[in-house]
């Protein structure tokens, strides 16, 4: 029985797109978002700096996560809202051990990438693609932290809006200085976590599905070559 050569190359083209969209899906890394990436616009975590008393003050919250599988960063979406001219950062870091110095876990002051993100006038979903692509350990504790930036002063703050979903999470918030030399660690504790999703890179094509191609292009140039002899 002959198979005409349309039909070889249609299931090949079938096969070799399902196992490309299959191996180049991004995993979920952490998801506190709501259906349609909603989130509760009406509540959420205070952003500032500024002096009060003589006293410096930067209000930076965190929110903890840890990986199931060993990946690489690759997207971060942060719902917030940040005063037209001021500005935010938004970083994830590794776990650091604050216990020595009067608290507990809490994000490193080395950060594994950060992203400033300008003045922001209304609520809004804030989509951040990463360019280190950093690798995540599998069961090693990480935290995606939201700083103020400049200009983000206590009479008008920045907000990072909470889930709408009821998802408690280890938030730890700063209200001074925290990593800038004074002994004092960051207040931690179960609360309503904010709105975040982190997504994995997408990965390349896995070496099946290239021997796939590869294999599928020596069939048809066979199957054309058998033709012409005959």
């Amino acid at each position: 029985m002959r198979i005409s050569l349309r039909i070889i190359l249609a299931v090949l083209l079938v096969a070799i797109v399902s196992s490309s969209t299959s191996a180049n899906t991004a995993d979920v890394i952490l998801n506190t978002l709501g259906p349609g990436n909603s989130y509760d616009a009406t509540s959420g975590q205070s952003l500032f700096q500024g002096s009060i008393g003589g006293q410096g003050l930067n209000r930076g919250v965190s929110l903890s996560f840890i990986p199931t599988t060993s990946t690489a960063l690759g997207q971060v979406l942060v719902a917030v809202n940040v005063p037209t001219g001021a500005s935010i950062i938004v970083s994830v870091a590794p776990n650091f051990d604050f216990t020595p110095f009067g608290g507990t876990d809490g994000p490193s002051n080395t950060a594994l990438e950060s992203f400033n993100v300008a003045g922001i006038s209304s609520p809004e979903l804030v989509d951040l693609t990463s360019v280190l692509n950093p690798a995540l350990g599998a069961g090693q504790k990480y935290w995606v932290e939201i700083q103020a930036g400049p200009s983000l002063f206590v009479s008008e703050p920045g907000t990072w809006f909470n889930n709408n979903q009821g998802i408690i999470g280890e938030v730890a918030s700063y209200n001074t200085f925290v990593r800038l030399g004074a002994p004092l660690g960051p207040d931690v504790a179960e609360i309503t976590a904010p709105a975040v999703e982190i997504l994995s890179t997408t990965p390349t094509p896995e070496p099946a599905t290239l021997g796939m191609f590869a294999a599928g292009a020596a069939l048809v140039g066979l199957l054309k070559r058998k033709r012409l002899r005959n």
